[in-house]
Parts: structure tokens; sequence; C-alpha cells
């Protein structure tokens, strides 16, 4: 059974800097009940794409002059993983100090990831910290990327190397937001919400191969969808804000898609795509080293498959490649933990995978010249 959506009251995080409400709620940017507590009386600097700002920028700039919002800008980022950079930190950085913005500034993330990524780096970092705001307006952040305070940019030797744990003040999550997206992003997003099934609840993941196919049209099976991810999202980082332990099983799939995303240099493939790969060769590692049933490889791989996302490692990325750039990981990780699955709906953290297993399983997943 999929849990009733009660749109009064959010979701809870807590952290250390304070715990802060996940809202899931449809057009939420026009909700003055909803954002007089965050945005009235704030010095607010919006940070989106330029065809994002389009659409909902004038919406939430009448809600923040109607509650008497002191001041509110846009700050344009371009799009792309390729762009998450400390370079647009910087140009971030210098638009606050060249516009005085103080320490009761308000940062408001409103895009994707890559978004929601650079806006809470660079407001942590901005006067030693100032307050934001997530407003994800892709699948993919609204149900992953924008709970649970991790903020980073990219560097040249990989993905998300430079960054902090530094929590929102709110996520304000709207679904009818999605009625624009790409269908490619969309189901990019999907990916995270097939994790959550595959690593905390079965019969999630059940649910989901049910109803796939209809998500991207339907908007109240979506809400459902987003709102259960958003539950076991919050449920892992509440209790491991840090990433001490248990939150690395939301690492599924990542070990290899991120490795994939930095190769091909963030521009051909979509997270969630790499993710997908990354979440068949984990899965396959599994049923050779942990006892998983083939049974969950095949689901998995024709769920993938209905929804359209890749299932093969690209035949321009050598094994080779790819072990080194997992290697560098683990030089600044100390140790490579690999999150396995025990069962549908559990996983683990090894770190003792043998690396000559992970060649043979990439190897067969290797796409066909």
């Amino acid at each position: 059974m999929m849990p009733t959506i009660d749109t009064e009251k959010p979701l809870w995080v807590k952290s250390k800097r304070g715990d802060y409400p996940v809202w899931v709620m449809s057009r939420a940017y026009q909700n003055t009940t909803l954002l007089k507590p965050l945005l009235e009386n704030r010095h607010i600097l919006v940070v989106s794409h330029q065809l994002i700002a389009d659409r909902y920028f004038p919406v939430l700039e009448a809600t923040a002059r109607s509650l008497s919002a002191s001041k509110i800008a846009l700050h344009i980022i371009p799009e792309g993983d390729q762009h998450k950079t400390i370079s647009q930190a910087e140009a971030l950085w210098a638009h606050c100090l060249q516009n005085q913005y103080r320490r009761d500034a308000l940062m408001l993330a409103l895009g994707g990831g890559v978004v929601g990524d650079l806006t809470g780096f660079a407001a942590s970092c901005y006067l030693r910290g100032i307050d934001f705001i997530q407003c994800p307006t892709s699948l993919l952040a609204q149900i992953d990327a924008a709970i649970g305070g991790k903020t980073a940019v990219n560097h040249a030797l990989g993905k998300n190397l430079i960054g902090a744990f530094y929590s929102p003040k709110a996520v304000i999550i709207d679904p009818t937001a999605l009625l624009t997206l790409p269908k490619r992003e969309f189901n990019a997003g999907l990916a995270e919400m097939i994790k959550y099934g595959l690593i905390q609840d079965a019969d999630f993941f059940n649910w989901i191969e049910k109803n796939a196919s209809q998500l991207y049209e339907d908007m109240t099976l979506c809400t459902q969808a987003i709102y259960r991810s958003c539950q076991l999202k919050t449920l892992v980082v509440s209790e491991d804000e840090f990433e001490s332990r248990h939150r690395m099983i939301l690492n599924f799939g990542h070990t290899i898609g991120h490795a994939i995303e930095s190769l091909l240099d963030f521009k051909s493939i979509l997270h969630g795509e790499a993710v997908a790969i990354g979440m068949v060769i984990a899965t396959h590692l599994a049923c050779e080293l942990n006892a998983l049933s083939y049974t969950v490889l095949d689901r998995l791989v024709a769920l993938l498959e209905v929804i359209g996302l890749p299932t093969h490692v690209p035949n321009t990325l050598s094994i080779e490649a790819i072990i080194d750039k997992i290697s560098l990981d683990k030089k600044y990780n100390q140790t490579m933990n690999w999150v396995l699955l025990s069962q549908l709906g559990c996983a683990e953290i090894l770190s003792n995978v043998d690396i000559e297993s992970v060649k043979t399983v990439l190897s067969r997943w290797k796409e066909p010249m």
C-alpha cells in the first residue's frame, strides 16, 4: 500500500543545523501561507536556469513581493552538470558581494540537482553560511538531490569532490513543475525512485513495476511515488546525516554511475541514466558474490528497459578506465565501499569486493560495438 498524502503536513528531516520540512504540494510557489515564514521581509536571490526561471520566477517573485520581501533578484547559471563548478560558485558569490547581501539574506534554488547542489554549496560558504531553500523542479531533484543537505561542485578529477553537508531551511516540492519536464529527464529521475525500492522497500519496487509506464502521464500516481520516495529518503538521512555508515546505502549504483558520468564529461549521459547502469552492475555483483537471486536482476533490467533507461556500459568506455576512476574515488575515501543488495528491499555495505569480480561483471554488461 502506498501512503496517504497529507499536503497540510510536511515530512521532517532531522538535522544538527535545525530540523527542516519537506513539503509535497501542488502550486506551492503561489502558497503564501506556506512561504510566508520563509520569504517574509527577506533579501532573496533565486538561482536558476533560464528556461526554468522563465516559467516559475514570475510566480515566485509575485508571491515574495506580496509577502513584503525586501528584495528578490535572479541569478542564471548554465544548464548541464559540466557547469556545476567552483567558477560558477564564484560568480554567484560575486553577485552577492556586489549587491551587498548580508547574513540575513536567503538563496533559493529553483531547478534540478545542479542548481540545488551549487546553490547549497555557495550558501554554505558565503559569509560563513546563509540560509537557503530548495525548490526542485526535476524528478531527480525532488526525490533525491534536494533532500539531505549534500551540497557540492565537481572537480576535473571527479564528481562532487568539493562540497559540504549544509541543510536547507525547507524543501518545497511542487509535482506540477514536472508537467513541462522532458520525458528523458523524467525517466532519468525514475532511476533514483527504483533505487529506493531496491534498497529499502520491496513493496514500493513492486508498485513501480506495475505503474512505471503511467507515471509520466498520471500526476496523481506520480505525486504518490514522489511522496513515498521522499519518505524513504528522509528516514535514512535523519538517521545518518553525515554519512557515517547507514546513509551510504543511498549510493547504490553510484560507484559505477559516477565513474561513467565523469568519463563522459557529464555531457552525453544524464545522472539517472548512469545510475541505472550502475544499479545493474551492482545487482549482478550481488548475484555473484552475495547470493542474491538472479530473478531480482532480471526484474530490474526489464523495468529499466520498459522505462527506456540504459542497462549497458557505453562501448566508448574501457573497463580499465572505469576501474581507474573508481580507484581514484577510493584514494579520497580510504576504502572502496560497495552497496549491494542482500535481498530485494534490503542493502548492505561491503568493502571487500574483489576488483576482478567487478571487471568480469562490467565486461558482461559492456555495450556491443
